[in-house]
């Protein structure tokens, strides 16, 4: 199967080398145990006082996925370097979630298991009505 080459897309972001090269690594090591190869990731960082002064960055994540809806996360602070570290980890949350919602839709339980999965409350109540 031939390897898709990932474009990594960074707006907004200070010109500075050693961060964009810290943000490709990074992004590429959550990235790497993701099922369904990314295709574009998109950083986007957002200065929301504009011209006013104040500190406060917004980062946005974006992973798109072939044939699946792309995973989004975003975190805001006081610098462009803490608001990427913030949304990065939203970023693995979101796709720890999505790894576990798959796994557990991917099962067709017994009756018993689903009523432990709802009592411990690791899955969703509509889900398990659909069993």
């Amino acid at each position: 199967m031939p390897t898709r080459s990932l474009s990594f897309e960074i707006r907004g972001a200070s010109r500075s080398p050693e961060l964009r090269s810290l943000m490709r690594r990074r992004l590429t090591r959550v990235l790497d145990g993701l099922r369904g190869s990314p295709i574009a990731v998109r950083a986007s960082f957002t200065d929301l006082n504009g011209p006013k002064g104040g500190q406060a960055d917004r980062c946005v994540l974006s992973v798109g996925r072939p044939r699946r809806p792309a995973v989004r996360a975003e975190h805001t602070a006081a610098s462009q370097r803490t608001a990427f570290d913030g949304a990065l980890a939203a970023l693995e949350r979101a796709i720890r979630r999505g790894r576990e919602r798959e796994r557990d839709l991917r099962r067709f339980p017994k009756k018993y298991f689903v009523a432990s999965r709802v009592v411990s409350g690791r899955m969703p109540r509509r889900a398990a009505a659909t069993r």
